[in-house]
């Protein structure tokens, strides 16, 4: 079976799954890049550049530019009439979009660290402002952010720790801390007062994946 490349990629797992994963892999990049600032005594010493050519390189990149998640887009859409999963909806071939994640804060998460990587800032860019005021429309009373399954027709009023994250980056990349950070303090207090006595999180839903509820 015909894969694409993924030496120097991240999986959803370990690395004997051995498939990349688009996203997995840009957050893995990411950490190598912070961890590339610290002092080679903490983190040892690494080729940065030995790990942007391989990551870069098995990036899933389609024909018209796009990024898909698992593997290149170019399958017949036709094939998805072969899926013999009721539950999970295409999943046959790849698509260039993404499924993982409910709506609203994943992807405002997302648009808001985009901008920020673009240069855009919350004073020249009417989408971040725009971005920054819908996060902070939607906390909720004890500082958190949540989301359900149903997100899409019905947005959610319960908080759940990884929304607050995505929420608290969001913000964070667009400069809430330097305006006003007592939104932020305030999630941070609710994330703080989640952790329980082992340093773990409490285990939550926190999207969807192929147009599902699986968590």
């Amino acid at each position: 079976m015909y894969r694409h490349i993924s030496k120097g990629s991240w999986t959803f797992s370990d690395q004997d799954h051995g498939w990349q994963v688009s996203d997995c892999t840009t957050e893995g990049l990411k950490c190598h890049l912070l961890f590339s600032m610290m002092p080679p005594e903490i983190v040892g010493v690494k080729n940065l550049n030995d790990y942007l050519t391989l990551s870069t390189s098995c990036f899933p990149y389609s024909k018209n530019g796009g990024l898909a998640a698992w593997e290149p887009a170019g399958a017949l859409e036709w094939l998805e009439m072969l899926n013999p999963v009721e539950f999970l909806g295409d999943v046959v071939i790849e698509h260039e979009y993404g499924s993982w994640g409910v709506c609203f804060t994943y992807a405002s998460w997302f648009a808001l660290v985009g901008l920020a990587a673009a240069g855009k800032t919350y004073h020249d860019c009417l989408a971040i402002c725009r971005g920054v005021e819908f996060l902070l429309n939607l906390q909720t009373d004890d500082g958190g952010w949540g989301e359900s399954s149903l997100s899409c027709p019905n947005e959610g009023n319960m908080s759940n720790l990884v929304h607050t994250w995505w929420a608290l980056m969001g913000l964070i990349s667009s400069g809430q801390a330097e305006r006003n950070p007592t939104a932020l303090h305030k999630a941070v207090k609710l994330l703080i007062n989640s952790q329980m006595e082992d340093g773990d999180f409490p285990q939550q839903i926190i999207g969807i994946f192929f147009h599902c509820g699986l968590s």
